[in-house]
């Protein structure tokens, strides 16, 4: 089958695309290399190596910059808000949301959000493969037999229930999935300027014997997808090893790939097919998902103008790096020969230079002690010391990762009041925002749009959803196929939520401090500011501050603006600032925990 027509013509459909993305492999390595610091100094071809005694100090600010984007990008678990698209979906539009959102908890969405968000950030193109995943395994099961005519468990002869086990074929897994791919193994057309405008895109996989044999499509397995499974592991691999920055310098990527099968996996809206090891077609059929779209997404942190992959963290920190290394190197090679001098010596005055050892109380016998001279270096200026300092704060600047964002002591800025420090830290997540807003639009929401989708086609029997209730307990939610039918629109929330927490929370104490030196004021009411603060730190309002009690019948009030008596605050003022209040304020609920009804 090496010269069937069919995968001749896709390996020529698709030759442009893999020319273009070996070329932004090279890019891939580069930019792993910066993040992992393994590149040496770029030099001139023919430039000598480093002597041994040379200083070759690689500090990995890119591993730095980008762990910390990464950490603030990721916040809450994404979650796919539904709404419904006509008033006729209205109806439709709850089970789907309570489908949805137990599909992202099956999935595992928020442990993926870790590779999505990192290669985006290394690589400036990050993608996933979405598709319905249906997955079985075998099982052993122990149980307890019972008796057949009253049902009782059975007792053995120590008087223990006896015991039986079993293998069942259970269902691990059967819904939508967001499979991250590697970069190294996906391309597309090189015209494309988006998922949607690409005339095809391609998954490439590696598989063992035994995985293509339990895909195989037969009678005694009709969830397999593949055909030909025999012919393309008797083919043999045909297609050259690819050899990532990652895989050198992890070790290990020749035995990687041993005894595997190259999978091309080719979708275009309307089709699908399959190649192994780059000769035997293995699949081939219409597309087979209702939404009619090619089942990936992808995203970049950084785009760049009409083109699918964008820019990366590390491509704005290559050369910033690379001349730290150099200053930071050069500085050490000044302190070692300033530490450890040399010194000139007469030819005719010393006999063997070698002998002359440098130790503490050393002893050199010469004729003339003009014989050895130790030589002076001079010390470097301080700027070449503040030079390492301008370059992070470059750093700082095209990446947006100031101390603010790292969590750097606050104190050693230089802001007076808080309103300052706040304006900065605004500023400063600003730039993490847009790039949280690129992952969840291109990447979470598109992914989102075709699980309702897969949703609607492959939910054919009753789903019984679990839900948590207040107190503790659990209702479950019976949910039909034909409930779930109609059109939907979907928002994504939760992708921005670690940033959106942080500025609520500095804004928040922004406003407590401002109001502050005017809490003991008579008629400022506290209140309200309290419970911003408590909503940005999820306490429920009313917990900071304690209403003061109603008025007494009794002696006269102190007249029209006079301060309280004792120069005290009122009640609620100073359970505001911390101080216990005299009496407990009243409940939102009566004595048995229920709501209290509402007079008439």
């Amino acid at each position: 089958m090496a010269d069937d027509p069919l995968v001749t013509k896709a390996l020529n459909r698709i030759s442009d695309g893999e020319k273009a993305h070996t070329d932004r492999c090279r890019g891939y390595d580069r930019s792993y290399d910066v993040y992992r610091a393994t590149a040496k100094a770029r030099g001139p071809v023919n430039a000598p190596r480093k002597r041994p005694w040379e200083s070759d100090i690689r500090v990995r600010y890119a591993q730095q910059v980008v762990d910390t984007a990464m950490v603030n990008l990721i916040g809450g678990q994404p979650r796919a808000i539904v709404k419904p698209r006509l008033p006729e979906n209205t109806d439709a539009a709850k089970p789907m949301q309570i489908l949805l959102d137990y599909h992202i908890g099956e999935d595992h969405l928020s442990e993926k959000q870790v590779p999505f968000t990192q290669q985006g950030l290394i690589y400036g193109l990050t993608a996933a493969k979405v598709h319905w995943l249906y997955r079985e395994t075998d099982r052993k099961t122990r149980y307890f037999e019972t008796d057949p005519y009253t049902g009782a468990h059975l007792v053995d002869d120590r008087g223990g229930f006896v015991q039986r086990q079993r293998t069942d074929t259970i269902v691990v897994r059967d819904g939508p999935t967001f499979e991250v791919w590697d970069v190294y193994d996906f391309w597309y057309e090189p015209n494309a300027r988006d998922m949607d405008t690409a005339d095809y895109v391609v998954f490439r996989s590696f598989l063992s014997a035994e995985e293509l044999r339990a895909l195989e499509r037969k009678e005694g397995n009709p969830f397999g997808v593949y055909q030909n499974v025999e012919q393309c592991i008797s083919a043999g691999r045909t297609g050259a090893d690819r050899d990532s920055a990652q895989e050198r310098f992890i070790g290990g990527s020749i035995n990687r790939r041993k005894d595997r099968h190259e999978l091309l996996e080719i979708w275009t809206d309307d089709e699908v097919m399959v190649i192994g090891n780059r000769s035997v077609p293995m699949r081939y059929e219409d597309n087979p998902y209702d939404h009619g779209r090619k089942p990936v997404v992808a995203a970049s942190v950084r785009p760049d103008l009409f083109e699918v992959q964008g820019m990366s963290e590390t491509e704005l920190l290559d050369d910033l790096q690379q001349a730290a290394w150099s200053v930071q190197n050069m500085r050490f090679d000044n302190m070692h020969l300033t530490v450890q001098r040399g010194f000139t010596y007469r030819e005719s005055g010393i006999i063997d230079p070698s002998a002359l050892e440098i130790r503490p109380r050393f002893k050199w016998g010469v004729t003339d002690h003009d014989d050895v001279r130790m030589v002076d270096i001079q010390p470097l200026p301080s700027e070449a010391y503040r030079e390492e300092d301008n370059l992070l704060s470059r750093m700082q600047l095209i990446t947006g990762i100031n101390p603010y964002v790292s969590g750097a002591d606050l104190s050693t800025v230089d802001q007076n009041t808080a309103t300052g420090v706040t304006a900065l830290q605004e500023v400063a997540s600003r730039l993490l925002r847009f790039k949280a807003r690129q992952l969840a639009f291109s990447g979470y929401q598109r992914a989102f749009e075709m699980w309702i989708e897969l949703v609607k086609q492959y939910t054919t029997q009753t789903q019984a959803i679990r839900l948590a209730l207040p107190d503790g307990g659990y209702a479950w939610e019976h949910i039909e196929p034909w409930s779930i039918a109609g059109n939907f629109d979907v928002t994504v929330e939760g992708t921005e939520e670690s940033l959106s927490r942080q500025q609520e929370r500095a804004e928040a104490l922004g406003l407590l401090n401002a109001f502050g030196p005017f809490a003991a004021v008579p008629g400022i009411n506290m209140g309200p500011v309290f419970d911003r603060v408590a909503r940005s730190f999820d306490m429920p309002e009313g917990v900071l501050y304690n209403p003061p009690p109603p008025q007494q019948q009794g002696p006269p009030a102190s007249p029209q603006g006079a301060p309280p008596q004792n120069g005290q605050p009122p009640p609620g003022v100073m359970a505001g600032l911390g101080q216990q209040p005299s009496q407990p304020g009243p409940s939102l609920y009566g004595p048995q925990g229920q709501p209290e009804a509402a007079g008439p």
